[in-house]
């Protein structure tokens, strides 16, 4: 049987008469959540309602805690994020690549440090889509790009990276 304890601890918090409790409620979620643009989500929404709902002083104190936390948030996601993106471009998917990276970029705003790291992947990821525009998917059994009709031939295995 539940704690009747643990069943108190999440009563509903009125937003307007218990703003910190109500601000502190959402950002344990989004510390809580698994997905990366959910947790995004809550705290772009945390931090527009403690602008409303608290103090200057009351605020700046939340939102420096806020950030403190997303950063915790942005060490964890990104690496995954930025793994999925890559997948994604080897998939041809742009649009999913494009929303996996976007997430780290906004990531990034919590984490400085990440940003060389997350360009860095934007570049990766925008050369592989642009050499399956140039030569197709890989074929699955040799690695090598699959021939599409009109498209020019790929350099093949032997012929290496060799400069005209």
């Amino acid at each position: 049987a539940p704690s009747p304890v643990a069943g108190a601890s999440e009563l509903p918090v009125d937003p307007v008469r218990q703003p910190k409790e109500y601000l502190a409620r959402k950002l344990r979620d989004a510390m809580r959540s698994m997905d990366p643009r959910q947790a995004l989500e809550i705290l772009r929404e945390t931090r527009v309602e403690a602008r409303r709902r608290l103090d200057y002083q009351e605020g700046s104190r939340f939102l420096e805690q806020l950030r403190s936390q997303a950063e915790l948030l942005a060490k964890q996601f990104i690496p995954g994020l930025l793994e999925q993106a890559q997948g994604a471009a080897a998939e041809g998917k742009e649009a999913l690549m494009k929303t996996r990276l976007d997430a780290a970029l906004e990531f990034v705003e919590y984490a400085p440090g990440w940003k060389d790291r997350v360009v860095e992947a934007y570049g990766k990821a925008k050369d592989t889509l642009d050499l399956i525009a140039r030569y197709g998917l890989p074929d699955e059994k040799t690695g090598l790009p699959a021939p599409t009709p009109g498209a020019p031939s790929a350099p093949t295995a032997t012929e290496g990276n060799r400069a005209p």
